[in-house]
């Protein structure tokens, strides 16, 4: 009996301390043509989330993030990518932590000058277990 609180306890000491490391995040690794992007879905659940992602490419590119709604409405409209984004950053590097309430989201990686060679991580916390599968072709702006 004693044991098993302890084992709970012990386990979610874990939990905390990776969530303070990047390690956990898999790189995305994709080529993206001029003027094409490269949408990553994200869904948080939790009261308090980060998001937590690196970017490095051979050009410079935009990363942007968007809520879903914005996301289709700039699918259907192209307004801009400044328009329906809640935060996004042009560069050949890039690396932040952003802060998310819970809902759906689209971290998005848009190639508007060359061919970019682009690795991608990112991880939110908590860990969303629903969030896994292989990337989808690039589509075209």
């Amino acid at each position: 009996m004693i044991f098993l609180p302890l084992l709970l306890f012990s386990s979610v000491a874990s939990i905390s301390a990776s969530h303070k490391l990047p390690s956990g995040a898999l790189p995305y690794s994709f080529v993206l043509s001029p003027e094409y992007l490269e949408p990553f879905t994200i869904d948080t659940y939790a009261d308090a989330n980060v998001l937590q992602y690196s970017m490095s490419s051979n050009t410079s590119i935009t990363v942007a993030l968007m809520t879903a709604q914005n996301f289709q409405s700039f699918r259907a409209t192209r307004s801009g990518i400044v328009a329906d984004s809640l935060y996004y950053q042009n560069g050949t590097t890039s690396q932040e932590n952003l802060k998310l309430m819970p809902g759906y989201y689209v971290l998005l990686a848009y190639a508007y000058g060359a061919t970019a060679n682009v690795t991608l991580s990112l991880q939110v916390y908590p860990n969303n277990p629903f969030g896994a599968g292989p990337l989808p072709s690039p589509e075209p702006l």
